[in-house]
């Protein structure tokens, strides 16, 4: 049988928080877990379903924090808000769970591979999906880089492998996307912060991670709907007890056709909204 290309996209991290939860087997259970070791207190958890964050993302968004409307987002990194209204919309941010999802992308060995630039991939698109808004300390990986997506640096450009099988050269693999971090070493770090922007057309990018809700509150930012989730994935440094928590954030929506999922680990919860809203699709 022709061996298949599984492309993980999972990161120490969460590889980390599935092994120490899958004991429990149950969505619920796995859920209190993480609910007994977050950081925040009951009372701001409380807090969280009746108190909204008001910010103005349109107007001057490298001195977002400066007005009157986004002083109450000018707080610590760990003080997590579970709802916050935008401008032209609303932000609910679900409880969710990471979880491995088998799947091969394409065969190797029966498919055709090709290598597209931007503009190819705009046209296929219809859409750019560069932010316009990346946090100063990371930088976009120019690496070759094999995750969700599959993209490397040729001629000073950045290209992405797409695949095609069967007699009629069926495009079977056309997931695209953006890698940013501050350290893009392979050196363990759990702390090092990361940024996934996925996009795929018709459809919610092919993902060997899938990420389970026990409840949804959806999201919407002008008239698009997102399923917006968080989860803090515990790590540990030899010791039985958790040496820390990765705070992680990924919303997922689908819009004219394109469908869209940014993920984040160890940004704050203003920057992920900064960058998402950032999209060209919401500009």
């Amino acid at each position: 049988m022709a061996k298949k290309v599984l492309i993980s996209i999972i990161s120490i991290t969460t590889l980390t928080l599935l092994l120490s939860s899958c004991a429990k087997g149950e969505l619920s259970q796995i859920s209190d877990k993480i609910s007994s070791e977050n950081s925040l207190s009951q009372e701001q958890s409380q807090d969280c379903a009746s108190e909204s964050t008001t910010a103005d993302f349109e107007d001057n968004r490298d001195n977002i924090l400066s007005s009157k409307t986004d002083s109450n987002l000018m707080r610590s990194r760990n003080d997590f808000r579970e709802k916050i209204e935008i401008t032209n919309g609303s932000l609910f941010f679900n409880k969710c769970i990471p979880s491995i999802n088998d799947i091969a992308y394409f065969n190797p060995d029966t498919a055709q591979t090709e290598k597209w630039d931007l503009e190819e991939v705009r046209e296929y698109l219809g859409t750019s999906f560069y932010p316009s808004y990346v946090p100063q300390s990371l930088k976009l990986c120019t690496d070759p880089y094999s995750g969700t997506f599959i993209s490397e640096y040729i001629d000073e450009a950045m290209h992405w492998t797409v695949a095609f099988e069967g007699a009629e050269d069926s495009l079977v693999y056309d997931n695209f996307g953006l890698f940013y971090s501050d350290s893009l070493t392979d050196e363990y770090n759990p702390l090092r912060k990361t940024l996934y922007i996925e996009v795929s057309k018709n459809k919610i990018p092919e993902s060997d991670t899938l990420y389970l809700y026990e409840t949804t509150e959806k999201s919407k930012i002008s008239n698009t709907e997102l399923r917006i989730g968080f989860y803090k994935a515990p790590y540990y440094e030899g010791k039985k007890e958790p040496a820390g928590y990765t705070e992680c954030f990924v919303a997922e929506f689908m819009i004219d056709n394109v469908g869209y999922r940014v993920r984040s680990e160890n940004l704050s919860q203003t920057d992920f909204i900064r960058v998402l809203t950032s999209l060209p699709v919401f500009q």
